[in-house]
């Protein structure tokens, strides 16, 4: 599947929660790594099923710093 990923070319960003099982946080670690403008950010207190109402401020962050980018 990474040959798969690789062909995603806009910013994505993969989440994993801070209490996540290790293997999920694997996972998302090395999906992120092979999406060519991947990144990884993880949910404060939240295991695989984060709750709603901690996503705003990752998603803020991570469409701040795309604009950042953008220039």
């Amino acid at each position: 599947p990474q040959d798969l990923l690789k062909r995603i070319t806009v910013p994505t960003l993969v989440l994993t929660g801070e209490e996540s099982p290790e293997f999920f946080t694997a996972i998302a670690a090395e999906v992120a790594a092979a999406l060519p403008q991947g990144s990884l950010a993880t949910v404060p207190q939240a295991d695989h099923a984060a709750r709603s109402d901690r996503l705003p401020g990752i998603v803020l962050g991570f469409l701040a710093s795309l604009a950042r980018e953008a220039g």
